[in-house]
């Protein structure tokens, strides 16, 4: 079944997670998609925030932050794509 995840990706040119074991324990866990998983794990792996305008994925995570350190063993920080672009703007404002 892992495979098939792995091969649907490459397919799809999707984003392509290292750790697809991550990816599934995330969907079933936070009750996210595993489209929507593979986009926090890639974001993890890569060091950067995940940005989304699915307040539903971005509720889950921060209502869930311990269970995204668990399985990835560091926060994943996500924001909305305004967020991203006032960051963008002000570099330099908190």
């Amino acid at each position: 079944m892992l495979n098939l995840f792995s091969l649907i990706h490459r397919y799809l040119n999707i984003v392509n997670p290292q750790n697809a074991v991550a990816v599934l324990d995330l969907a079933y866990r936070l009750r996210i998609t595993y489209y929507g998983a593979s986009y926090v794990v890639t974001a993890s792996e890569l060091g950067l925030p995940l940005v989304t305008d699915d307040v539903e994925l971005r509720r889950r995570l921060k209502s869930n932050t311990n269970i995204v350190v668990e399985v990835l063993s560091k926060e994943v920080e996500v924001i909305s794509s305004n967020e991203y672009i006032a960051r963008k703007r002000h570099p330099f404002e908190t």
